[in-house]
Formats: C-alpha cells, sequence, structure tokens
C-alpha cells in the first residue's frame, strides 16, 4: 500500500481550509498548523447551540474534519521548516508580501523544497494592482 500524500496547511481563510478538507476527505494526511491563540475560524459562528463554547464553531469544524492539529508561533520558522520537509503539499492563503515574510513566497520555496506542491490561496492573486489587497 502506498503513503497518502502528506499535506500542510498553513492559513486561516475558508478557501485554504476547504481546500486542504477536500485533500484530506480524499485520503491526504493533512496536518493544520495553527498560531498559538487558536485559529481565527475557530471563533466565526454558527457556534453549536449545545456546547455553549463560543469555540465550537460549526464553520471551523466543519472545514477541518480529517486533519491533525498543531500549533506553531509564527515567529518560530524552524518549526515550520521541519513540517514543510515532511509535505509534499502545502496549501497557504498569505497575499505575497505576507507569504514572503514567513519564507513561503513561490521563489523561496522551489530553492529549498524542489519537489513540494504549493497551492497558494489568494483573493486576488499574485501579480497586478490588487494582489496586496485583502479579501
Amino acid at each position: 500500500m502506498s503513503q497518502p500524500v502528506r499535506v500542510l496547511e498553513v492559513g486561516a481563510g475558508v478557501a485554504s481550509a476547504y481546500a486542504a478538507k477536500l485533500l484530506g476527505d480524499h485520503g491526504a494526511d493533512v496536518i493544520k498548523v495553527e498560531p498559538p491563540g487558536g485559529d481565527p475560524l475557530r471563533f466565526r459562528r454558527p457556534f453549536s447551540a449545545q456546547s455553549g463554547d463560543p469555540e465550537r464553531s460549526g464553520l471551523f469544524l466543519a472545514l477541518n474534519v480529517n486533519k491533525r492539529g498543531v500549533t506553531v508561533d509564527p515567529a518560530d520558522t524552524a518549526s515550520l521548516h521541519r513540517l514543510l520537509q515532511w509535505a509534499d503539499v502545502l496549501v497557504h492563503d498569505f497575499e505575497v508580501s505576507a507569504a514572503q515574510a514567513r519564507g513561503l513566497d513561490a521563489s523561496a520555496l522551489r530553492a529549498a523544497y524542489p519537489t513540494l506542491v504549493t497551492l497558494a490561496i489568494t483573493p486576488f492573486g499574485h501579480r497586478g494592482p490588487y494582489a496586496e489587497f485583502q479579501a
């Protein structure tokens, strides 16, 4: 039996979480990286009425089925790079400047991890006058 594709999800948006979820639904081994305070989607409505816990976001729970999670401080680049060495695929949703600041821009990733497949999901692309706009 072959090894599953190993996916590292680093981001805080619905699009990156959904893309990684779809990969996990099809058998990929997905690790979601969250900052110490948790993914912002944990705190978005709707919340479970039965739990009374504001961290039980239905959106977060639906998008993170079939994933494992790890907490990594954004300043801890060594831990992030250890995870990148493990991964076959990286899914992220950072604008160009934010990706560059984290060493996750295409040229840096290609140089450090030549076999890594990268899916960068941004609202307005990586080039052009709106590349740094947030949606």
